[in-house]
């Protein structure tokens, strides 16, 4: 099957580089000249230069593709209309472009985030049927680019993913708790018990893998998480520290 993947060179679309080539389908890295290729060294995939915000350039790498996997965006932006040129406007110009080149797409997978929904009680986590009430800025940027796709759902079959906190090798951003843990540090985030979910790298992409693959309804939206009871950010801390075999204050 011929995939396009945006957001191929980060941490979760180059892991889900890897589970799409060990099943022997053609992948098209949607990349920037100025992306950095380090974890795509080596691997037989076409590389093809194009730019969200720029549609035209976006025609050689959605034709002739069975699937797509939408994975890029940005979680920390400087200006909150940051969000919306990336996340929601880059969103939009994508789809436009598979319509416009591509309109027989099989599926349209959008990576989307829990943050979308907003927050839920300790004591009943949301569920897809839930209102979504986001309370970030990222948040609102992700439910946006949902609300444009979803627009389209009787058009071009579409699916939205909505993972929790994701952690493995490669990630940047929930590494440096590790690094705090690792000199014997734990951060407790604001005066209460802040409590969250969370992913292991691995299956979030077999959860993506599996909405590409398994019969689905277009329009559907898709929570995942490891099927742990939420954890507090201390625990999360404390758990690192107990594998690190670490003291931590």
């Amino acid at each position: 099957m011929n995939i396009l993947i945006t957001g191929a060179t980060g941490f979760i679309g180059s892991h889900l580089v890897d589970r799409l080539l060990t099943e022997g389908h053609e992948i098209t890295a949607l990349i920037r000249s100025s992306s950095n290729l380090q974890w795509l060294q080596h691997r037989n995939i076409r590389l093809v230069q194009g730019d969200l915000i720029h549609p035209a350039s976006l025609k050689e790498a959605v034709t002739g593709q069975d699937l797509i996997f939408h994975i890029a965006g940005i979680v920390n932006a400087r200006r909150e209309r940051d969000f919306y040129a990336q996340n929601v406007h880059g969103t939009e110009q994508l789809l436009q472009a598979t319509l416009n080149y591509n309109p027989t797409l099989k599926k349209f997978i959008y990576l989307s985030s829990m943050e979308a929904s907003g927050s839920s009680s300790f004591q009943r986590p949301k569920t897809e049927q839930d209102e979504s009430q986001p309370v970030s800025a990222y948040g609102l940027s992700k439910l946006k680019a949902e609300q444009a796709l979803l627009a389209y759902k009787e058009r071009i079959h579409i699916l939205c993913v909505r993972p929790p906190m994701v952690y493995g090798p490669r990630d940047k951003g929930v590494y440096a708790i590790y690094k705090l843990v690792r000199i014997g540090l734990k951060v407790n985030i604001g005066f209460s018990s802040r409590y969250a979910s969370s992913i292991y790298i691995a299956d979030l992409v077999e959860g993506l893998y599996l909405c590409g693959f398994r019969n689905t309804v277009s329009g559907s939206i898709y929570y995942v998480n490891d099927q742990e009871p939420p954890h507090t950010w201390i625990d999360f801390q404390t758990k690192i520290a107990r594998v690190l075999q670490k003291r931590t204050v």
